[in-house]
């Protein structure tokens, strides 16, 4: 039960559009309708996050490395490239 209110949760809601206050209203619910135990609810609810927070994590570094190849595709100087320069100005 507990693994199909996980799913539910993921595929309904979708991931990145929950919050932890909405998640936690969501858990209260389904306890009060007696779908699932108050610990049930947490665990669900604490493994919930916790896949968020990792897709949000790898989401924001599939994002910096997008954007560091289009920058290196389209010639702009890194910030690397601008001290080295620097050096050799002041040279």
């Amino acid at each position: 039960m507990v693994d199909l209110v996980k799913k539910s949760i993921l595929f309904g809601i979708g991931t990145y559009e929950i919050t932890k206050e909405k998640l936690d209203e969501f858990m209260t619910k389904m306890q009060k309708e007696e779908k699932i135990t108050p610990e049930e609810g947490r665990k669900v609810a604490d493994e919930v996050w916790s896949d968020i927070s990792k897709q949000g994590k790898d989401l924001d570094k599939r994002i910096r490395e997008g954007v560091k190849n289009v920058l290196s595709e389209i010639g702009v100087a890194t910030k690397d490239d601008i001290e080295s320069l620097k050096k050799e100005l002041k040279k």
